[in-house]
Protein backbone atom coordinates (compact mmCIF):
# COMPACT_ATOMS: atom_id res chain seq x y z
CA UNK A 1 0.00 0.00 0.00
CA UNK A 2 2.85 2.21 0.76
CA UNK A 3 4.19 1.96 -2.60
CA UNK A 4 0.74 2.68 -3.75
CA UNK A 5 0.80 6.16 -1.98
CA UNK A 6 3.98 7.01 -3.49
CA UNK A 7 3.32 6.07 -6.98
CA UNK A 8 0.51 8.19 -6.31
CA UNK A 9 2.36 11.33 -4.87
CA UNK A 10 4.85 10.52 -7.93
CA UNK A 11 2.82 11.05 -10.75
CA UNK A 12 0.28 14.31 -8.71
CA UNK A 13 4.64 15.95 -8.87
CA UNK A 14 4.52 15.23 -12.27
CA UNK A 15 1.49 16.99 -13.36
CA UNK A 16 2.25 20.07 -11.26
CA UNK A 17 6.15 19.86 -12.43
CA UNK A 18 4.60 20.20 -15.80
CA UNK A 19 2.44 23.17 -14.91
CA UNK A 20 5.03 25.45 -13.77
CA UNK A 21 7.41 24.53 -16.78
CA UNK A 22 4.49 25.37 -18.53
CA UNK A 23 5.74 25.17 -22.42
CA UNK A 24 2.85 26.14 -24.25
CA UNK A 25 3.50 29.84 -22.89
CA UNK A 26 7.19 29.70 -23.79
CA UNK A 27 6.29 31.67 -26.85
CA UNK A 28 4.22 34.05 -24.78
CA UNK A 29 7.09 34.90 -22.43
CA UNK A 30 9.50 35.49 -25.30
CA UNK A 31 7.78 37.67 -27.24
CA UNK A 32 6.77 39.96 -24.16
CA UNK A 33 10.61 39.74 -23.38
CA UNK A 34 11.15 40.74 -26.65
CA UNK A 35 8.37 43.99 -26.53
CA UNK A 36 10.17 44.90 -22.74
CA UNK A 37 13.67 44.94 -24.42
CA UNK A 38 12.79 47.00 -27.10
CA UNK A 39 11.00 49.38 -24.33
CA UNK A 40 13.89 49.77 -22.14
CA UNK A 41 15.69 50.83 -25.65
CA UNK A 42 12.67 53.37 -26.31
CA UNK A 43 12.91 55.55 -23.04
CA UNK A 44 16.79 55.31 -22.77
CA UNK A 45 15.94 56.87 -26.38
CA UNK A 46 13.12 58.99 -25.43
CA UNK A 47 15.99 60.26 -22.57
CA UNK A 48 18.31 61.41 -25.23
CA UNK A 49 15.61 63.25 -26.95
CA UNK A 50 13.66 65.13 -24.33
CA UNK A 51 14.60 67.53 -21.84
CA UNK A 52 14.70 65.65 -17.91
CA UNK A 53 14.97 68.65 -16.04
CA UNK A 54 15.40 66.22 -12.98
CA UNK A 55 18.72 65.06 -14.23
CA UNK A 56 21.82 66.43 -12.31
CA UNK A 57 26.06 66.45 -13.93
CA UNK A 58 24.74 64.75 -16.98
CA UNK A 59 26.03 67.54 -18.85
CA UNK A 60 28.84 68.28 -21.59
CA UNK A 61 28.70 72.37 -21.33
CA UNK A 62 31.50 74.16 -21.96
CA UNK A 63 32.35 77.83 -20.80
CA UNK A 64 31.76 79.04 -24.24
CA UNK A 65 28.25 77.33 -24.13
CA UNK A 66 27.37 78.63 -20.91
CA UNK A 67 28.08 82.22 -21.88
CA UNK A 68 26.12 81.88 -25.05
CA UNK A 69 23.01 80.39 -23.03
CA UNK A 70 23.31 83.14 -20.82
CA UNK A 71 23.15 85.69 -23.46
CA UNK A 72 20.40 84.26 -25.03
CA UNK A 73 18.15 83.90 -22.25
CA UNK A 74 19.31 87.97 -21.37
CA UNK A 75 18.44 89.09 -24.84
CA UNK A 76 15.15 87.16 -24.80
CA UNK A 77 13.68 88.89 -21.80
CA UNK A 78 14.63 92.29 -23.06
CA UNK A 79 13.06 91.74 -26.38
CA UNK A 80 10.25 90.05 -24.71
CA UNK A 81 10.37 87.10 -26.44
CA UNK A 82 11.39 84.81 -23.29
CA UNK A 83 7.73 82.97 -23.26
CA UNK A 84 7.74 82.19 -26.65
CA UNK A 85 11.42 80.50 -27.28
CA UNK A 86 13.22 77.50 -25.44
CA UNK A 87 16.11 79.69 -23.95
CA UNK A 88 14.35 79.27 -20.35
CA UNK A 89 14.28 75.46 -20.99
CA UNK A 90 18.27 76.15 -21.50
CA UNK A 91 18.81 77.61 -17.64
CA UNK A 92 17.12 74.67 -16.75
CA UNK A 93 19.89 72.57 -18.76
CA UNK A 94 22.46 75.12 -17.38
CA UNK A 95 21.71 74.64 -13.59
CA UNK A 96 22.33 70.99 -14.10
CA UNK A 97 25.88 70.96 -14.99
CA UNK A 98 28.02 70.06 -11.72
CA UNK A 99 28.56 72.12 -8.90
CA UNK A 100 32.52 72.20 -9.45
CA UNK A 101 32.06 72.97 -13.38
CA UNK A 102 29.03 76.29 -12.61
CA UNK A 103 31.75 77.61 -10.09
CA UNK A 104 34.77 77.46 -12.54
CA UNK A 105 32.44 78.85 -15.41
CA UNK A 106 29.82 81.08 -13.59
CA UNK A 107 31.05 84.62 -12.72
CA UNK A 108 29.35 85.98 -9.70
CA UNK A 109 27.92 89.14 -11.86
CA UNK A 110 26.49 87.02 -14.05
CA UNK A 111 24.85 85.21 -11.68
CA UNK A 112 23.11 87.81 -9.49
CA UNK A 113 21.98 89.13 -13.02
CA UNK A 114 20.82 85.54 -14.12
CA UNK A 115 18.46 85.56 -10.79
CA UNK A 116 17.59 89.26 -11.56
CA UNK A 117 16.14 88.18 -15.38
CA UNK A 118 14.14 84.96 -13.78
CA UNK A 119 12.86 87.21 -10.82
CA UNK A 120 11.56 89.28 -13.33
CA UNK A 121 10.37 87.13 -15.85
CA UNK A 122 8.29 85.20 -12.79
CA UNK A 123 6.43 88.27 -12.82
CA UNK A 124 5.10 87.52 -16.38
CA UNK A 125 4.20 84.24 -16.77
CA UNK A 126 1.02 82.80 -17.53
CA UNK A 127 1.57 79.41 -17.21
CA UNK A 128 2.66 76.82 -14.74
CA UNK A 129 4.74 75.06 -16.31
CA UNK A 130 6.99 78.14 -17.09
CA UNK A 131 7.27 78.74 -13.12
CA UNK A 132 7.59 75.49 -12.39
CA UNK A 133 10.67 75.59 -14.94
CA UNK A 134 11.73 78.89 -12.78
CA UNK A 135 11.51 76.65 -9.49
CA UNK A 136 13.37 74.21 -10.82
CA UNK A 137 16.39 76.52 -11.78
CA UNK A 138 16.22 77.75 -8.48
CA UNK A 139 16.21 74.53 -6.60
CA UNK A 140 19.25 73.38 -8.85
CA UNK A 141 21.00 76.37 -8.05
CA UNK A 142 20.16 76.38 -4.15
CA UNK A 143 21.19 72.85 -4.22
CA UNK A 144 24.67 73.45 -5.25
CA UNK A 145 25.46 77.03 -2.54
CA UNK A 146 25.89 79.24 -5.65
CA UNK A 147 23.94 82.18 -4.43
CA UNK A 148 23.24 83.48 -1.19
CA UNK A 149 20.44 81.37 0.46
CA UNK A 150 18.46 83.82 2.37
CA UNK A 151 17.96 85.55 -1.11
CA UNK A 152 16.99 82.36 -3.45
CA UNK A 153 15.07 80.93 -0.03
CA UNK A 154 13.55 84.09 -0.40
CA UNK A 155 12.83 83.98 -4.46
CA UNK A 156 11.57 80.14 -3.92
CA UNK A 157 8.33 81.16 -1.46
CA UNK A 158 7.51 84.52 -3.27
CA UNK A 159 7.34 81.76 -6.64
CA UNK A 160 5.66 78.90 -5.34
CA UNK A 161 2.89 81.67 -2.80
CA UNK A 162 2.07 83.00 -6.75
CA UNK A 163 1.64 79.24 -7.90
CA UNK A 164 -0.84 78.96 -4.99
CA UNK A 165 -3.11 81.79 -6.25
CA UNK A 166 -2.35 82.69 -9.71
CA UNK A 167 -5.02 82.43 -12.37
CA UNK A 168 -3.46 80.24 -14.99
CA UNK A 169 -3.73 79.57 -18.46
CA UNK A 170 -4.63 75.89 -19.16
CA UNK A 171 -1.51 74.07 -20.04
CA UNK A 172 -1.71 72.89 -23.75
CA UNK A 173 1.00 70.01 -23.44
CA UNK A 174 -0.30 66.68 -22.01
CA UNK A 175 2.87 64.66 -21.04
CA UNK A 176 1.95 63.25 -18.10
CA UNK A 177 5.25 62.34 -17.39
CA UNK A 178 6.34 66.17 -16.81
CA UNK A 179 3.52 66.37 -14.13
CA UNK A 180 4.78 63.99 -12.14
CA UNK A 181 7.95 65.46 -12.29
CA UNK A 182 5.99 68.90 -11.03
CA UNK A 183 4.30 66.56 -7.90
CA UNK A 184 7.72 65.76 -6.99
CA UNK A 185 8.91 69.14 -7.04
CA UNK A 186 5.96 70.10 -5.31
CA UNK A 187 6.45 67.55 -2.71
CA UNK A 188 9.76 68.51 -2.61
CA UNK A 189 9.34 72.05 -1.66
CA UNK A 190 7.10 71.08 1.40
CA UNK A 191 9.79 68.88 2.70
CA UNK A 192 11.97 71.43 2.47
CA UNK A 193 9.91 73.75 4.36
CA UNK A 194 8.86 76.60 1.63
CA UNK A 195 5.33 75.44 1.46
CA UNK A 196 2.88 74.76 4.20
CA UNK A 197 0.68 71.28 4.00
CA UNK A 198 -1.93 73.54 2.91
CA UNK A 199 -0.10 75.00 -0.12
CA UNK A 200 0.87 71.81 -1.32
CA UNK A 201 -3.11 70.92 -1.58
CA UNK A 202 -3.65 73.95 -3.20
CA UNK A 203 -0.84 73.42 -6.13
CA UNK A 204 -1.73 70.14 -6.39
CA UNK A 205 -5.23 70.52 -6.88
CA UNK A 206 -4.02 72.98 -9.22
CA UNK A 207 -2.02 71.05 -11.55
CA UNK A 208 -4.99 68.64 -11.73
CA UNK A 209 -7.54 71.72 -13.07
CA UNK A 210 -4.69 72.82 -15.38
CA UNK A 211 -4.02 69.24 -17.21
CA UNK A 212 -5.12 66.85 -18.83
CA UNK A 213 -4.32 63.58 -17.40
CA UNK A 214 -5.16 59.91 -16.69
CA UNK A 215 -6.24 57.96 -13.32
CA UNK A 216 -2.12 57.22 -13.01
CA UNK A 217 -1.45 61.04 -12.07
CA UNK A 218 -3.98 60.45 -9.24
CA UNK A 219 -1.88 57.32 -7.75
CA UNK A 220 1.02 58.92 -7.88
CA UNK A 221 -0.60 61.79 -5.69
CA UNK A 222 -1.62 59.47 -3.54
CA UNK A 223 1.86 57.87 -3.33
CA UNK A 224 3.67 61.57 -2.17
CA UNK A 225 0.67 62.19 0.54
CA UNK A 226 1.20 58.88 2.07
CA UNK A 227 4.71 59.47 2.14
CA UNK A 228 4.12 62.69 4.05
CA UNK A 229 1.80 60.40 6.62
CA UNK A 230 4.55 58.47 6.76
CA UNK A 231 7.04 61.55 8.23
CA UNK A 232 6.57 61.90 12.20
CA UNK A 233 6.25 65.55 11.29
CA UNK A 234 3.34 65.52 8.98
CA UNK A 235 1.93 61.86 10.18
CA UNK A 236 -1.01 63.91 11.75
CA UNK A 237 -1.89 66.31 9.86
CA UNK A 238 -5.87 66.85 9.83
CA UNK A 239 -5.44 68.67 5.75
CA UNK A 240 -3.26 65.62 4.49
CA UNK A 241 -5.53 63.70 5.76
CA UNK A 242 -8.61 64.67 4.55
CA UNK A 243 -6.50 65.06 1.35
CA UNK A 244 -5.71 61.38 1.24
CA UNK A 245 -8.73 60.28 1.77
CA UNK A 246 -10.84 62.51 -1.28
CA UNK A 247 -8.08 61.20 -3.60
CA UNK A 248 -9.08 57.91 -2.67
CA UNK A 249 -12.74 58.65 -3.45
CA UNK A 250 -11.49 60.26 -6.97
CA UNK A 251 -9.51 57.43 -8.24
CA UNK A 252 -12.73 54.93 -7.37
CA UNK A 253 -14.61 57.29 -8.82
CA UNK A 254 -12.47 57.61 -12.25
CA UNK A 255 -12.73 54.21 -12.43
CA UNK A 256 -16.13 54.22 -13.47
CA UNK A 257 -15.68 55.51 -17.07
CA UNK A 258 -12.42 53.81 -18.22
CA UNK A 259 -12.33 51.70 -21.09
CA UNK A 260 -9.21 49.59 -21.20
CA UNK A 261 -7.70 47.75 -24.84
CA UNK A 262 -5.50 44.99 -24.72
CA UNK A 263 -3.08 47.17 -26.12
CA UNK A 264 -3.26 49.57 -23.54
CA UNK A 265 -3.01 47.57 -20.75
CA UNK A 266 0.20 45.81 -22.56
CA UNK A 267 2.12 49.18 -22.74
CA UNK A 268 1.37 50.16 -19.03
CA UNK A 269 2.57 46.70 -18.43
CA UNK A 270 6.00 47.48 -19.97
CA UNK A 271 6.17 51.27 -18.84
CA UNK A 272 5.59 50.23 -15.28
CA UNK A 273 8.72 47.19 -15.51
CA UNK A 274 10.93 49.35 -17.08
CA UNK A 275 10.64 52.10 -14.23
CA UNK A 276 13.88 52.77 -12.85
CA UNK A 277 12.03 53.02 -9.40
CA UNK A 278 8.13 52.12 -9.81
CA UNK A 279 6.69 52.34 -6.57
CA UNK A 280 4.21 50.12 -5.21
CA UNK A 281 1.43 52.91 -6.45
CA UNK A 282 2.24 52.05 -10.33
CA UNK A 283 1.71 48.27 -10.20
CA UNK A 284 -1.67 48.95 -8.19
CA UNK A 285 -2.88 51.46 -11.28
CA UNK A 286 -1.72 48.51 -13.23
CA UNK A 287 -3.37 45.86 -11.34
CA UNK A 288 -6.64 47.71 -11.38
CA UNK A 289 -6.63 47.91 -14.94
CA UNK A 290 -6.19 44.56 -15.05
CA UNK A 291 -9.03 44.22 -13.01
CA UNK A 292 -11.39 46.70 -14.76
CA UNK A 293 -10.62 45.07 -18.41
CA UNK A 294 -10.38 41.43 -16.93
CA UNK A 295 -14.66 42.03 -15.94
CA UNK A 296 -15.66 42.79 -19.75
CA UNK A 297 -15.53 39.65 -21.48
CA UNK A 298 -14.53 36.00 -21.33
CA UNK A 299 -11.07 37.23 -24.22
CA UNK A 300 -9.92 40.50 -21.96
CA UNK A 301 -10.42 37.76 -19.02
CA UNK A 302 -8.32 35.57 -20.57
CA UNK A 303 -5.47 38.22 -22.07
CA UNK A 304 -5.85 39.77 -18.42
CA UNK A 305 -4.78 36.14 -16.99
CA UNK A 306 -1.59 35.85 -19.49
CA UNK A 307 -0.62 38.91 -18.13
CA UNK A 308 -0.96 38.28 -14.69
CA UNK A 309 1.34 35.06 -15.61
CA UNK A 310 3.83 37.14 -17.69
CA UNK A 311 3.98 38.53 -14.07
CA UNK A 312 4.92 35.83 -12.24
CA UNK A 313 7.57 34.54 -14.63
CA UNK A 314 8.65 37.98 -14.75
CA UNK A 315 8.43 37.66 -11.03
CA UNK A 316 11.54 35.24 -11.06
CA UNK A 317 14.07 38.20 -12.16
CA UNK A 318 12.59 40.81 -10.20
CA UNK A 319 11.19 39.39 -6.94
CA UNK A 320 8.30 41.58 -7.82
CA UNK A 321 5.83 40.41 -5.17
CA UNK A 322 8.57 40.04 -2.21
CA UNK A 323 6.93 43.38 -1.62
CA UNK A 324 4.05 42.27 0.92
CA UNK A 325 2.07 45.55 -0.47
CA UNK A 326 2.26 44.37 -4.24
CA UNK A 327 1.73 40.58 -3.29
CA UNK A 328 -1.34 41.68 -1.46
CA UNK A 329 -2.71 43.85 -4.13
CA UNK A 330 -2.09 41.05 -6.84
CA UNK A 331 -3.95 38.87 -4.80
CA UNK A 332 -7.43 40.89 -4.39
CA UNK A 333 -7.63 41.87 -7.79
CA UNK A 334 -7.08 38.16 -8.92
CA UNK A 335 -10.11 37.23 -6.76
CA UNK A 336 -12.09 39.94 -8.46
CA UNK A 337 -11.03 38.36 -11.66
CA UNK A 338 -12.27 34.99 -11.00
CA UNK A 339 -15.55 33.75 -11.93
CA UNK A 340 -16.96 30.48 -10.64
CA UNK A 341 -18.80 30.44 -13.71
CA UNK A 342 -16.50 31.00 -16.66
CA UNK A 343 -15.90 28.81 -19.65
CA UNK A 344 -13.82 25.56 -19.54
CA UNK A 345 -10.72 27.69 -21.48
CA UNK A 346 -10.85 30.63 -18.94
CA UNK A 347 -11.48 27.90 -16.01
CA UNK A 348 -8.02 26.37 -17.12
CA UNK A 349 -6.11 29.26 -17.14
CA UNK A 350 -6.85 30.40 -13.60
CA UNK A 351 -6.36 27.05 -12.49
CA UNK A 352 -2.90 26.64 -13.48
CA UNK A 353 -1.90 30.31 -12.84
CA UNK A 354 -3.05 29.59 -9.28
CA UNK A 355 -1.10 26.50 -8.98
CA UNK A 356 1.60 28.37 -10.34
CA UNK A 357 1.12 31.30 -7.56
CA UNK A 358 0.82 29.09 -4.63
CA UNK A 359 4.33 27.32 -5.95
CA UNK A 360 5.92 30.79 -5.77
CA UNK A 361 8.14 31.15 -2.75
CA UNK A 362 6.86 34.77 -1.53
CA UNK A 363 2.98 33.53 -1.92
CA UNK A 364 3.62 30.50 -0.66
CA UNK A 365 5.15 32.08 2.41
CA UNK A 366 2.41 33.96 3.41
CA UNK A 367 -1.06 32.88 1.13
CA UNK A 368 -0.83 29.10 0.37
CA UNK A 369 -4.08 28.94 2.05
CA UNK A 370 -5.77 31.97 0.79
CA UNK A 371 -4.63 30.64 -2.81
CA UNK A 372 -5.58 27.01 -2.18
CA UNK A 373 -9.35 28.26 -1.29
CA UNK A 374 -9.64 30.03 -4.55
CA UNK A 375 -8.61 26.59 -6.71
CA UNK A 376 -11.00 24.65 -4.36
CA UNK A 377 -13.99 28.22 -5.22
CA UNK A 378 -13.06 27.39 -9.00
CA UNK A 379 -13.20 23.97 -8.80
CA UNK A 380 -16.50 23.99 -6.96
CA UNK A 381 -17.81 26.41 -9.79
CA UNK A 382 -16.99 23.80 -13.11
CA UNK A 383 -18.61 20.61 -10.40
CA UNK A 384 -21.87 22.46 -10.63
CA UNK A 385 -21.79 23.52 -14.00
CA UNK A 386 -23.33 22.24 -16.98
CA UNK A 387 -20.26 20.63 -18.59
CA UNK A 388 -19.14 17.49 -18.57
CA UNK A 389 -16.19 16.70 -16.12
CA UNK A 390 -12.95 15.40 -17.71
CA UNK A 391 -9.41 14.15 -16.43
CA UNK A 392 -8.14 17.60 -18.54
CA UNK A 393 -10.22 20.25 -16.78
CA UNK A 394 -11.25 19.04 -13.17
CA UNK A 395 -10.38 16.24 -11.89
CA UNK A 396 -6.15 16.54 -12.17
CA UNK A 397 -6.79 19.66 -10.65
CA UNK A 398 -8.43 17.41 -7.68
CA UNK A 399 -5.42 15.39 -7.57
CA UNK A 400 -3.07 18.31 -7.35
CA UNK A 401 -5.61 19.93 -4.22
CA UNK A 402 -4.69 16.67 -2.23
CA UNK A 403 -1.06 16.62 -3.28
CA UNK A 404 -0.95 19.76 -1.76
CA UNK A 405 -2.74 19.39 1.53
CA UNK A 406 -0.81 16.12 2.13
CA UNK A 407 2.42 17.53 1.23
CA UNK A 408 1.64 20.56 3.52
CA UNK A 409 -1.05 19.15 6.66
CA UNK A 410 -0.36 22.99 8.41
CA UNK A 411 -2.74 24.24 5.94
CA UNK A 412 -6.12 23.77 7.94
CA UNK A 413 -9.11 22.89 5.34
CA UNK A 414 -11.68 20.61 6.67
CA UNK A 415 -14.37 18.97 4.47
CA UNK A 416 -12.43 19.40 1.18
CA UNK A 417 -14.44 17.25 -0.96
CA UNK A 418 -17.88 19.07 0.54
CA UNK A 419 -16.28 22.58 -0.55
CA UNK A 420 -16.03 21.22 -4.47
CA UNK A 421 -18.84 18.84 -4.81
CA UNK A 422 -21.24 20.45 -2.06
CA UNK A 423 -22.85 18.62 1.51
CA UNK A 424 -24.78 16.21 -0.38
CA UNK A 425 -23.48 15.71 -3.98
CA UNK A 426 -20.23 14.41 -3.33
CA UNK A 427 -19.67 11.76 -6.33
CA UNK A 428 -17.04 8.30 -5.57
CA UNK A 429 -14.95 9.66 -8.92
CA UNK A 430 -14.48 12.98 -6.94
CA UNK A 431 -13.86 11.32 -3.71
CA UNK A 432 -11.29 8.88 -4.76
CA UNK A 433 -8.71 11.96 -6.09
CA UNK A 434 -8.42 12.48 -2.38
CA UNK A 435 -7.02 9.41 -1.52
CA UNK A 436 -3.78 10.98 -0.08
CA UNK A 437 -6.17 12.67 2.84
CA UNK A 438 -7.82 9.95 3.40
CA UNK A 439 -4.61 8.40 4.06
CA UNK A 440 -3.78 11.06 6.85
CA UNK A 441 -6.92 11.05 8.50
CA UNK A 442 -6.23 7.63 9.33
CA UNK A 443 -2.72 8.27 10.31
Amino acid sequence: MKSDINIIKSRRHKIISSILKDSQNQLFYKKMDTLLVKKYFDNAFELTQTENILRVETSDLSQKDVFEILDNFFASVNNKTILKTRHLYEIVKLSNISEKKLKRFLPQDKLERLFTYLEFVSHETYMISQDFLILRIYQNFAAKNLFNDIKCDSMQKSLLNKMCYFPYQREIRDNENTFLCWIDIVLYSLLNKKITAEDLVLLIKKILNLTQHTVYLYWKILNSVSYLLLQQEHSAHPVLRKYKTEIEKTIQNKYLYVHVTPEELRNLLFSTLTRQNAFKEDFYYLFDLIAIMGQTTNENRLFCLKICDYLLFNNRKRALFNHRFIRKYFIDILCSLLNKFDNDEVCTAELRLLIKILHTDSFFCFDRARILNLIIMVLNGIYLSERPLSYYNFYKYCDIVDFVMEENPDILLSDVEKRICGENNISDKVRKRFILCQQMEKI
